[in-house]
């Protein structure tokens, strides 16, 4: 008698779930009354956002069906538009209830799609393996994987939020974690949108100016670009206490002024100037400027610039080159595209503001390994300098990758005396 009863209780348990699985997909059942939907779409009635029983009016005292309440409240979604905010919670929250009978209806949530649309989430995984050679007789390598996510939010139209951070993994060192240089929490966090006739850059960003000459890092202030042929960006932050040796960066403002102007679809000439002030010592302004231009025709890009830095305290005059040749373009989204590039570097000591070594290595020598198994200390390139010739090539193997491998070598040191070799071979995945 005991088995027989926890036999039936079972299976009135089981035709309980299943006939709530059944009604809850069923349009037709009917909504229970004093379900909430009755009051909130009462209150979208008396507030003129869906008209109710025919006659403008909805009274809540007759059960209705799922698939009524959804027609109802693809009404309300029409005119979502006309709602106040306190309106448009309501309609969202009839919208996550009958989103069932609303898509059979064939009508998609827009509401929710337009939220997920809003937010973008970008992912790079890379696979790093990098070899040093300084003075023909250390050498020093890095070996690593690296993830990147960038979150961006688009708050509207015309404005956007960017948070980025990247975590790295040294292979030889899998027990280290956490390191300062490996880590970096908010790489980047920056409000950018469109403000009186121009495009504002708020927080901490990558900043390049010109073609990179001078500095190519992660800025922390506030930019203003304006200009359409003639594009002018103003730049107002702060440069990090290691970039100068200094006890302070809040000691070290930094002000730059570019100009892009565009000569046809295909080339482009750019100025910069920029002036780095060290508040811990009276008058000491260090100023560079920067010219160069770009072109393309056909599978051809090419761009050179140069600079000529003014430091402080000594009068010599430090003038540097660049220039780059490229064939091709490597993109992600398509499989089997490449490049191939040639690049020249002189750059003399002091001649830089600020350079990421991780996207331009091996400006100069080291005596430590850490120095090259992390971004390595921009005071190396300002003491010392480089150079010398960056070749290599891009190459995606499969949709959403991309295969980088380079070779460089040239001289550092005081007067460009001392040899150094650098190979760099990578895997990048986006997703």
């Amino acid at each position: 008698m005991k088995k027989s009863l926890v036999i039936i209780l079972a299976l009135l348990f089981v035709l309980s779930i299943v006939g709530t699985a059944f009604a809850s997909g069923n349009p037709f059942v009917d909504v229970p009354a004093g379900h909430w939907s009755y009051a909130a779409v009462k209150k979208l009635v008396d507030e003129g956002i869906i008209d109710g029983e025919g006659d403008g009016s909805f009274h809540g005292d007759k059960t209705l069906s799922r698939y009524e309440f959804a027609v109802m409240v693809a009404k309300a979604m029409a005119k979502t538009d006309k709602a106040n905010a306190e309106e448009k919670v309501v309609i969202d929250k009839l919208t996550m209830e009958y989103s069932k009978e609303l898509d059979g209806l064939g009508i998609r949530v827009k509401a929710l799609e337009e939220k997920a649309k809003k937010l973008e989430l970008l992912n790079t995984v890379r696979v790093r393996y990098q070899d040093c050679t300084d003075k023909g007789v250390n050498t020093y390598d890095d070996f690593h994987i690296n993830l990147d996510t960038t979150w961006i939010y688009h708050l509207n139209k015309n404005w956007d939020v960017t948070v980025e951070t990247e975590l790295q993994r040294q292979f030889k060192y899998p027990d280290t974690e956490n390191v300062a240089g490996w880590d970096a929490q908010g790489e980047q966090i920056t409000a950018k949108g469109n403000l009186l006739g121009g495009k504002v850059t708020i927080g901490k960003y990558q900043y390049t100016p010109g073609y990179g000459l001078v500095v190519n890092a992660k800025a922390n202030g506030l930019a203003y670009a304006f200009g359409d042929k003639v594009k002018t960006t103003l730049t107002y932050g702060h440069l990090t206490e290691s970039d100068y040796n200094v006890d302070s960066n809040a000691n070290l403002p930094y002000k730059a002024a570019e100009v892009v102007v565009a000569i046809d679809k295909t080339s482009n000439i750019k100025a910069d100037y920029q002036i780095v002030t060290d508040k811990s010592v009276s008058g000491q302004n260090n100023k560079y400027a920067e010219v160069g231009f770009d072109t393309a025709t056909g599978d051809l890009q090419f761009e050179a610039a140069t600079a000529q830095a003014k430091v402080a305290g000594n009068s010599t005059t430090y003038r540097s080159y660049y220039s780059k040749l490229q064939y091709k373009a490597a993109k992600p989204s398509l499989v089997g595209s490449h490049d191939l590039f040639i690049k020249y570097h002189k750059i003399p000591a002091n001649a830089a503001a600020n350079l990421d070594e991780s996207e331009n290595p091996g400006w100069a020598s080291s005596v430590a390994k850490e120095q090259y198994s992390t971004p390595m200390n921009v005071l190396l390139l300002t003491d010392q300098g480089f150079k010398g010739i960056h070749v290599g090539f891009d190459y995606v193997p499969m949709e959403n990758s991309k295969l980088t491998a380079w070779y460089m070598m040239g001289k550092n040191g005081t007067n460009f005396a001392t040899d150094l070799k650098v190979i760099r071979a990578q895997m990048e995945f986006y997703f």
